[in-house]
């Protein structure tokens, strides 16, 4: 009788561990199942953001290809693609402070002379004063007062006699006053002198150049260039082209009347002053840096 109490129990009891880990096998198989249903729809979701980052990364690099195709090809073959900076638009307008993209349109400097400093500086600014100043009441003056010196006020005669210059018939003594029979050594310094001269002179081209061109778009520099108008543009063109000309002018006039080797390397030298010393006199006060700009 003891022992088949004791079958019972162990039945029951084996009975009871048997539906436990039914029970646990069953709650084991709900959270596998939800597991992977989880799982599931993680890889649905990661495989559309991935296809939508691929979407978005094709997309950015052909824009961008297309964008650099486009800029290389509107370039000249001596310009060059740069990276970064900050860009200002010109015309009293409000600065832009955007960074710019990775690859500009060709870029340009202007030059570092008093007519830069008028085209970029407002005329209410004592700088753009002192360059018209020294400019056109210094520079442009000295140049007209040279030439008529030593080209307007020279002797006239008529068959050997003397006359006022009011006849027709009225010639120059001598072309341009020029020596003659001078040492060739004197020709050869005024040959070489005229060629620096040319060769260094390049306001004429950067004059017509500006005019052509226009007024640039946008700047990288100091605040103020923003007041860049198309009125001061074109006025520093005129300056720098008429400043070129003339200072060509008496270059020419008093190398070919020496008639020593210093006397041209004094006229020369002379000349350079005027063109460049006295332009570079109101930069020195640093009342005007450098800025690129492109159209």
């Amino acid at each position: 009788m003891a022992e088949q109490d004791e079958i019972e129990r162990l039945a029951r009891r084996l009975a009871q561990l048997e539906k436990k880990s039914n029970a646990e096998i069953n709650d084991l198989k709900e959270n596998l199942k939800k597991a992977q249903e989880k799982s599931n729809a993680d890889i649905v979701d990661l495989t559309a953001n991935l296809k939508q980052a691929q979407q978005a990364l094709e997309e950015h690099v052909t824009q961008s290809q297309e964008e650099r195709t486009s800029l290389i090809d509107s370039n000249s073959n001596r310009s060059q693609a740069t990276r970064g900076d900050m860009w200002h638009v010109i015309g009293n307008k409000e600065i832009d402070e955007a960074p710019s993209n990775a690859f500009k349109q060709p870029q340009f400097r202007l030059s570092n002379d008093l007519c830069s400093v008028i085209c970029a500086t407002s005329w209410k600014r004592l700088p753009f004063w002192l360059s018209v100043l020294i400019i056109a009441g210094f520079q442009l003056t000295l140049f007209v007062l040279l030439l008529i010196d030593r080209v307007g006020s020279k002797r006239w005669v008529d068959f050997g006699g003397e006359c006022d210059g009011s006849d027709l018939f009225c010639r120059h003594e001598r072309p341009l006053d020029m020596p003659p029979n001078v040492e060739p050594l004197v020709r050869g310094a005024q040959a070489l002198c005229l060629i620096i001269a040319l060769y260094d002179q390049d306001d004429i081209r950067d004059g017509l150049e500006g005019f052509y061109a226009g007024i640039p778009v946008d700047y990288k520099g100091s605040t103020h260039f923003r007041n860049m108008t198309r009125s001061r543009w074109n006025l520093s063109c005129f300056f720098r082209m008429l400043q070129g000309i003339l200072g060509v002018l008496c270059a020419f006039v008093l190398l070919v009347q020496a008639d020593t080797v210093f006397d041209v390397l004094l006229n020369f030298l002379g000349v350079k002053f005027i063109a460049g010393e006295l332009s570079s006199s109101l930069l020195r006060l640093d009342y005007f840096d450098h800025i690129s700009y492109r159209r």
